[in-house]
């Protein structure tokens, strides 16, 4: 009768618009700011809980579940078991990227949290489009007050992306960061591609490149090389950013 707690529990989607702060308002208009205890629930995972957290919600992630969870293995119930072997089983998912060959959308998700542990910056999460879509990660943003400069994981394709800030200056600026860091990356001995076919739109790829380095036995990504190799990618785009006066 004192307090009101709030579970929001999310699985696999986010919270939109202001739910949160709707529920947040709601609570405080019974029980007064104080009393209220706010708690954001994830399933699953999400790149960042940025918003969540300035909504006032405190999060309560999977592998806390789960740490609660295994103190009460001897309970004999099947809903418990049942419930807790499925929890397990998306923990298992998510960190297949280190014992795997193939990866599937939960292993992605569990690399890329690697990753961003790693890096320090990033984010990641599902990219739609016309051929099926993909769990992306991207980083490394570079900005001029024309266009931005970045890097992006495409499954196991790394490609340097752009975005222009008008419509009439995309083919221009793609053609001058194509030529840019194509050279620098030449003279930095790494390997980068030009793309099958050039988009022309808000956001282009221009380059292109194979990332992920494989034990020659096993098949498996050593993840430990490859994040290391990514890191070199990093340091180009940032030590060769073209500066705005590139562009005029």
């Amino acid at each position: 009768n004192e307090f009101m707690i709030i579970i929001e529990d999310k699985t696999s989607t986010k919270a939109h618009g202001n739910q949160l702060i709707r529920y947040k308002d709601y609570a405080m208009s019974k029980v007064g700011e104080d009393k209220v205890i706010a708690v954001y629930f994830k399933t699953f995972d999400q790149s960042h809980y940025r918003n969540e957290i300035k909504d006032g919600f405190k999060i309560f992630t999977r592998k806390q579940l789960l740490n609660i969870l295994t103190k009460y293995e001897s309970i004999q119930s099947d809903i418990f078991c049942d419930f807790s072997n499925y929890i397990q089983s998306i923990e298992d998912n998510t960190q297949a990227f280190k014992n795997k060959e193939k990866w599937n959308g939960l292993a992605w998700s569990g690399f890329y949290q690697h990753l961003q542990t790693e890096l320090m910056q990033g984010d990641w999460g599902y990219v739609a489009n016309p051929t099926g879509g993909f769990m992306g990660f991207w980083w490394a943003f570079q900005k001029n007050e024309f266009c931005k400069q970045y890097l992006q994981i495409q499954h196991d394709k790394l490609v340097l992306k752009i975005n222009s800030d008008k419509k009439e200056n995309n083919k221009k600026f793609r053609n001058i960061c194509y030529k840019h860091y194509l050279a620098k990356a030449k003279e930095n001995d790494l390997n980068f591609d030009k793309p099958v076919k050039f988009g022309n739109g808000e956001t282009m790829t221009i380059l292109t490149t194979d990332y992920l380095i494989r034990n020659a036995g096993s098949g498996l990504v050593d993840i430990e090389s490859t994040i290391d190799k990514l890191k070199k990618y990093t340091q180009f785009i940032e030590a060769n950013f073209l500066s705005a006066e590139r562009f005029i």
